[in-house]
């Protein structure tokens, strides 16, 4: 099924849903939230072991599949697509630190805000329409799986907006050229 609005100026996906609904429904499901308690210590690889139990690894699959690609539509839904992935890596990077400290980007959500970058590049290099689907509809997963391990952090707009759009280092903490 796909959600289609009626109002022309809110885009939505010619099939499946958007990145946004699945990141929502991410957010909303009870099998989706974050491992507890929570160990600062761990390894990484102890912490993707343990976001991959209690039915977590079905989850992903099943919200995964919702985002769907339309082949047929060519190029056009590449950039659809493409731009989602910007959209949706963007607002979890810059959108998910707190309120009242110093703004927080999270190095691991970073590498998929990265890996969204590079996508279309890559896909000018990709020769079958196919397989340029495949590598995008394999980053949902990494995505889902990130945010699982990082925590599943809340995307906080006003915090986003809040940010300068000229962002500069405080003068004292610049550190002073030895002369």
């Amino acid at each position: 099924p796909t959600y289609k609005n009626t109002n022309p100026s809110h885009r939505q996906p010619f099939k499946g849903y958007s990145l946004l609904y699945i990141l929502r429904q991410a957010y909303d499901s009870d099998i989706m939230k974050p491992v507890m308690p929570y160990d600062p210590d761990a390894l990484l690889s102890a912490r993707f072991n343990a976001a991959c139990a209690d039915g977590r690894t079905e989850e992903i699959r099943r919200l995964s599949a919702m985002w769907r690609i339309d082949t047929s539509r060519g190029q056009a839904e590449l950039d659809e697509k493409v731009e989602e992935l910007l959209w949706v890596t963007t607002l979890l990077l810059v959108g998910s630190g707190k309120r009242g400290r110093k703004p927080r980007l999270d190095f691991f959500l970073m590498h998929m805000l990265n890996a969204s970058l590079f996508i279309p590049s890559l896909l000018a290099a990709i020769p079958s329409m196919e397989s340029k689907a495949t590598l995008l509809r394999s980053l949902v997963p990494v995505l889902l799986i990130y945010l699982t391990v990082r925590g599943r952090p809340r995307i906080d707009p006003g915090l986003m907006m809040s940010y300068t759009d000229t962002p500069q280092p405080l003068l004292a903490e610049i550190p002073k050229a030895d002369k």
